[in-house]
């Protein structure tokens, strides 16, 4: 467990360190074999963080000003950036445009909440708000990705769908009636109090697992092409930053402080793990190389998130 804090207490760091194993031992060891853990690998992902969702709290109605901002966010001014920077920068690279498209798709995670929660946003909405954003993602990505890449990937309608039940809705499954058995195991205190805050942490090993396999697979074309870093690097930062600037200055102009945290948190951070998940099983070869295109992403969404997050904490309390 020390071991699991420290991988989420530097996460980043810990990022970049798998990227640099794989790229290293890709390159001088044939690794092909690893391409059969992707899905175990890819289930442990996402399978841990859906034990701890509360699924009670869609019975909850959420602040209608707020979810319509944030759906409005989610679903449409997002997914239109992401759709019209793939357009910009990768125009020839239908796979690093779906991965842009699907980070666009799967807004809010569990870090969603734990940001809201350290700046001391409004944790209870953003917990309604999580739950409906991550199920509306997950209905609706199918469709966007036939609206707007159908015609130049080889992806049909009901392959995504499928890709998305065994990726999302086979462990949501599992994970509501895991949770269920822990609870009659333990008790709900103990659940809430202990086992929520450590079951998701087992995700981030399959996290490191899948992009260590995914770079190893490209290695070669890494270390051949360094200056892929850069080209892609730029392009999510315009997207991330772009992006919180949106939600801040809406946040900012129609909502309080608390309202504004949970709003930016459940907007701006994406689920990197659900989109790495889905590139992954949807386009196996030419995922691996979506797959670092996603793992940046993961560095530069932490840099800005916890920046901002630290700069609002600051002037709080200096308006304290």
């Amino acid at each position: 467990m020390k071991l699991l804090l420290l991988i989420k207490k530097n996460l980043v760091l810990s990022i970049l360190i798998s990227m640099g194993f794989g790229v290293v031992l890709g390159y001088y060891y044939d690794l092909s074999f690893l391409k059969q853990t992707i899905l175990p690998l890819t289930f442990l992902l996402v399978y841990p963080t859906m034990i701890t969702l509360n699924y009670g709290s869609l019975k909850e109605k959420p602040q209608k000003k707020l979810a319509i901002s944030v759906l409005i966010i989610n679903f449409f001014v997002i997914p239109s950036l992401a759709y019209l920077i793939g357009i910009l920068f990768f125009n020839d690279q239908i796979y690093i445009r779906l991965a842009l498209l699907l980070i666009s798709l799967f807004p809010t995670s569990g870090m969603s909440l734990s940001w809201t929660s350290m700046a001391k946003g409004n944790f209870t909405e953003a917990v309604k708000l999580v739950i409906i954003s991550l199920f509306l993602g997950s209905l609706l990505s199918g469709i966007y990705v036939e609206l707007l890449l159908g015609e130049s990937i080889q992806i049909s309608l009901s392959t995504t769908f499928t890709n998305i039940s065994i990726v999302i809705f086979i462990p949501m499954i599992l994970g509501f009636l895991t949770k269920k058995l822990l609870i009659l195991k333990y008790s709900e205190v103990v659940f809430n109090s202990s086992l929520k805050q450590k079951i998701p942490m087992f995700s981030l090993v399959a996290l490191l697992a899948i992009i260590f396999v995914a770079i190893s697979q490209k290695s070669s074309l890494l270390i051949n092409n360094p200056s892929l870093l850069l080209e892609f690097a730029i392009p999510l930062i315009l997207f991330y930053g772009v992006t919180l600037l949106i939600t801040h200055i809406v946040g900012k102009k129609f909502f309080n402080y608390e309202d504004r945290i949970a709003l930016v948190s459940t907007t701006f951070v994406r689920n990197l793990s659900l989109a790495l998940a889905i590139a992954i099983k949807s386009l196996s070869e030419e995922g691996m190389i979506a797959a670092l295109f996603l793992a940046l992403a993961y560095v530069i969404q932490v840099q800005f998130i916890a920046n901002y997050i630290k700069l609002q904490i600051k002037n709080k309390t200096l308006e304290s």
